[in-house]
């Protein structure tokens, strides 16, 4: 059962060295689920959360440079869950100076951690315009290496939102 897409195209997004969430409930059909399912940014910078081979990956590609992976090391069974992938800068650090600071990546499945990676460089300045918060797939070029795109959701996506940002945005959506 494909999901369907939804795009947010948000300049207004703010990840610059703070504490950010992606979020997603979704439904894992019979035999399990691939794809995209959300994303932000191009192959020259940004995020994407995806499954592939019974496995949520968190990746953050910089600058087309570096592309830094989170993976969980529990695998995905089929019915719902839960996915939580959060970034959290060191404390000390000055958000409106700090460009790419450094931090710590968790990836929590219904509450539970099941995957953390450190991160020597966050997201350093906003997304180019029209790389926005995006459902289901991944539109443009590549944001991570493993997969071609659209690489589209293949299981059901029930909700899925962003947090964080200079005032707390949070970006969600509900699909059915």
């Amino acid at each position: 059962m494909a999901t369907s897409l939804a795009s947010f195209l948000d300049s207004s997004i703010e990840m610059l060295s703070r504490p950010y969430s992606v979020n997603a409930s979704v439904i894992i059909p019979p035999g399990g689920a691939a794809g995209v399912i959300a994303c932000c940014g191009s192959g020259v910078g940004g995020y994407s959360l995806f499954m592939q081979d019974r496995h949520v990956f968190f990746v953050h590609n910089y600058l087309g440079l570096l592309e830094i992976r989170a993976s969980s090391r529990q695998i995905v069974r089929d019915g719902a869950l839960r996915i939580r992938f959060s970034f959290e800068p060191p404390h000390d650090v000055d958000a409106a100076n700090a460009h790419g600071a450094p931090g710590v990546g968790r990836l929590f499945f219904n509450g539970r951690l099941v995957g953390l990676q450190r991160f020597p460089v966050a997201i350093p300045l906003a997304f180019p315009l029209g790389a926005g918060f995006t459902i289901g797939r991944n539109p443009g070029s590549p944001i991570s290496t493993l997969y071609e795109p659209p690489y589209p959701f293949s299981g059901r996506i029930i909700t899925a939102t962003y947090e964080g940002g200079a005032q707390r945005q949070t970006h969600r959506v509900h699909l059915r």
